[in-house]
């Protein structure tokens, strides 16, 4: 890399500094897409021509337009930074004509429920540039690169595209290195993925349908707070096409197992993408078509026995965390439970015990130490406000769902 240097006097440390920061900038553009630009380190996460990913209904029409994604490799970017510096980098195509960006965007966005309206967030994970290659067509591409501004007058550093993501490439998995990763000291192992979740928080990102990645980790969830918020900020699926998806959620800040949710583009699904992150080892790359799909032997397994068995379809068994206990015959022990939790309710004014002895009963079993002693669980109506950690303004809806999903177990055992 060439530098510039003028004419004014500087100190001899200055000229070195200069000297290894060209050094430095020359192998960098030289060993990947990642690169500096002002305090952050980005990474090129996709360059499309194809118009899904362009998605612009304004964009010029007298060439190919191309998209490039930036994403920040630790950490955040400030918006304020994107939209007064990100038009300083420029693309180059493969016949060397040099183009600034017509648009930028970015996808991180809050929604007010009380107003109805959204806000763009303060803090982006990443941000994408769109570029008009007038009279040029997409194949202009192969070959191009990125030219970023370094701060020094004359001085760019140049990033070839030909390494970055593109249109229908999947970025070549790492060496196996099974389903377990580091992050803030803490060990992770993807657990379960689940293409359409019981319950799935609204996506306000990109409005795209929710999957549920699960990862499971050692010790309580309290320990894990920390290093939960850097696996949700830092956290990364690859599409087949190449394009990079952030999680637009998660469940809570301390649940074991911690579960992230991530918005696909249309027809994909979990299984046909690829898990990356920075860890604390190094970049990690986890193919998720590895991963058992959570719930698939629960499914299948009573339409299996039904069959095998060749009875008679029953109708189907009420949930006992959503009905009432079904009456037992007379003389059983469970109607022996009942008769005794209706006593129990006699002279009783407290609302919480009443709904808890009128809520019904699970597990009935006999005490293997204790002859004639049976024990029972009733409802707890307990919230678990510990096991969901702090409440988060922008996950309401699944913090209240969880929370309801908690008052319906049966935790109380008896006696």
């Amino acid at each position: 890399m060439k530098a510039t240097l003028h004419n004014q006097k500087r100190p001899a440390w200055f000229l070195t500094f200069l000297l290894v920061l060209s050094l430095t900038l020359g192998a960098m553009a030289e060993a990947g897409t990642i690169f500096p630009w002002l305090s952050y380190t980005l990474d090129v996460a996709l360059v499309s021509t194809d118009a899904k990913f362009v998605d612009d209904p304004d964009a010029p029409d007298d060439g190919a337009v191309v998209m490039v994604k930036l994403i920040s490799t630790y950490g955040t970017i400030s918006i304020e930074d994107i939209l007064s510096h990100s038009k300083e980098i420029t693309f180059r195509d493969a016949y060397g004509d040099e183009y600034s960006p017509y648009s930028q965007r970015v996808r991180g966005v809050n929604f007010d429920a009380e107003k109805g309206s959204f806000s763009t967030r303060p803090q982006q994970d990443g941000f994408e540039l769109l570029y008009s290659m007038k009279e040029k067509a997409a194949d202009a591409v192969t070959g191009a690169k990125l030219l970023i501004p370094t701060g020094v007058e004359g001085e760019r550093v140049v990033v070839s595209l030909d390494q970055a993501p593109h249109d229908a490439e999947v970025e070549e998995v790492a060496e196996n290195t099974g389903m377990s990763f580091m992050v803030g000291d803490m060990r992770y192992t993807i657990s379960a993925l689940e293409d359409e979740p019981t319950f799935m928080p609204e996506n306000f990102l990109d409005s795209q349908e929710g999957h549920l990645v699960s990862f499971t980790y050692p010790g309580p969830g309290k320990e894990a707070e920390e290093a939960n918020q850097k696996l949700y900020s830092g956290a990364r699926l690859i599409e087949p096409g190449g394009n990079q998806v952030i999680a637009y959620s998660n469940s809570d800040n301390i649940g074991n197992p911690y579960e992230l949710f991530f918005g696909l583009s249309d027809d994909v699904l979990l299984a046909d993408c690829i898990f990356t992150i920075q860890s604390d080892e190094g970049k990690v790359k986890i193919s998720l078509s590895e991963v058992g799909v959570a719930g698939a032997d629960i499914a299948e397994e009573p339409q299996a026995t039904a069959a095998a068995t060749e009875e008679p379809s029953a109708e189907p068994t009420a949930e006992p965390t959503q009905e009432p206990t079904p009456e037992p015959e007379e003389g059983s022990m469970e109607r022996k439970i009942v008769d005794v939790l209706t006593q129990c309710t006699k002279g009783i004014t407290d609302e919480w015990q009443l709904a808890i002895y009128r809520a019904g009963f699970q597990e009935v079993r006999p005490d293997p130490e204790k002859e004639g002693v049976y024990t029972f669980r009733l409802r707890s109506f307990d919230p678990g406000l510990k096991e969901l950690g702090k409440y988060q303004e922008e996950n309401r809806q699944y913090y209240l769902a969880r929370m309801l999903e908690n008052t319906r177990t049966y935790g109380l055992k008896s006696p």
